[in-house]
């Protein structure tokens, strides 16, 4: 019973950290963002701690607030979410980063009383202004994040296993992209998974209609999807809606579930 809210274009400011400027004063970080936490409260039946007792209605304030150790100017921390059991996944794409980067992601984990930073993720073949991050998702085993205008906006999504190099190390596996990509597919756009499907959407650009694909893991080989070679796996079908009538420019895939 806990509730995840990430505010992306937050500045980190007040009581948080700051960065000196030259004269020796605070200045807050614009749009490094956070993720709000709220646990579920038995005695009042509503979400996260009591602030304020004089007011009514009673202003309540969250259990924990996420921000990240050394935040820069549009981060956007918490621009996409995802939680498994006690780990959370969070994307931070920093789209409009001066100077211009290639975005992470990064993972938490719960130990019954307070979160724990983890691990960054990020991967070498990403390039700047990819907004790796934009989209993640995470099930028992694996952790997924995504990058949507990667490769000319063709997009990827990447894949780590959790105890790959260590106990809770999310080591990288491979990169899946679709077996025929096309510039402005924006592959990675959404992607939702459970412990043996992914599901990523691809929402085309404004003349073609947006498609979902379904990538299978194979527990045999502990692969997922079609594998093109140690870094590379393509999808397994893509998805099809028996009524759907499928128009230019529909966005259909923008989210999934």
């Amino acid at each position: 019973h806990t509730r995840y809210i990430g505010d992306w274009s937050s500045d980190v400011c007040s009581s948080d950290l700051f960065s000196y400027n030259n004269n020796g004063t605070f200045t807050s970080i614009n749009e490094g963002g956070a993720v709000y936490i709220y646990n579920y409260n038995n005695a009042t039946g509503l979400y996260g701690v009591e602030s304020d007792l004089n007011i009514v209605p009673n202003r309540y304030q969250e259990n924990f607030r996420l921000i990240l150790s050394n935040p820069e100017s549009k981060d956007w921390f918490g621009w996409s979410m995802d939680i498994y059991g006690n780990y959370l996944l969070i994307g931070s794409n920093q789209r409009n980063v001066s100077p211009a980067t290639t975005g992470k992601a990064h993972i938490y984990k719960y130990n019954g009383s307070t979160w724990n930073y983890i691990k960054n993720l990020s991967i070498s073949d990403s390039v700047n202004n990819d907004e790796y991050g934009h989209a993640v998702a995470i099930n028992d085993t694996f952790a997924f994040v995504s990058s949507a205008i990667h490769d000319n906006n063709k997009g990827a999504v990447y894949i780590y296993k959790k105890d790959e190099g260590g106990t809770d190390n999310f080591g990288y596996i491979t990169k899946i992209m679709l077996k025929n990509p096309s510039p402005n597919d924006y592959f990675g756009y959404s992607i939702s998974t459970n412990n043996t499907n992914l599901i990523v959407g691809a929402i085309k650009n404004e003349n073609q209609p947006g498609q979902a694909y379904l990538i299978e893991y194979n527990s045999t080989n502990d692969t997922w999807g079609a594998v093109v070679d140690s870094n590379l796996t393509n999808e397994t079908s893509i998805v099809r809606g028996v009524d759907r009538i499928e128009a230019q420019g529909d966005s259909f895939g923008a989210s999934v579930s």
